[in-house]
């Protein structure tokens, strides 16, 4: 009796344990510094831009739901704070980088800082420009 309790345990534990607690995953964010680029032509076909992190040596391809956001920094050394789209690590799709959804970008480089539309020192601002406009107007 007590064989037959163990192996029914030991068939059972395992599936208690990986049982669907109906939770996403926590997204992962990632922090990245280096130069913004703008591809023209990649084998992979998302994001619209990319930049390479000077620390890990790591391409990602960039997006932004905040239109133009990358746009103004192409060219530019940044440090870029976002979200990993987990469908898009490890080359899944297409063999291509990992996708990171940017949120924030904090120019590194010393010149330019201003930004031209808002007439802000961008550095000593810790908000994306879309959070800036409703503040300022």
């Amino acid at each position: 009796m007590i064989t037959t309790a163990a192996i029914a345990l030991a068939v059972v534990a395992p599936a208690f344990a990986q049982r669907d607690t109906g939770q996403e995953p926590a997204p992962r964010t990632a922090t990245v510094t280096g130069v913004i680029d703008k591809p023209e032509i990649t084998p992979y076909m998302y994001g619209t831009h990319a930049i390479t992190d000077e620390a890990s040596g790591t391409r990602y391809a960039l997006r932004s739901e905040e239109e133009g956001l990358l746009d103004g920094y192409t060219d530019r050394r940044v440090t870029l704070n976002g979200t990993l789209v987990s469908e898009y690590e490890n080359g899944a799709i297409e063999g291509g980088p990992p996708l990171l959804d940017v949120a924030h970008v904090d120019p590194t480089d010393s010149f330019g800082t201003v930004d031209p539309e808002l007439g802000v020192d961008m550095k000593t601002v810790p908000w994306t420009k879309s959070a800036l406009r409703e503040k300022v107007g």
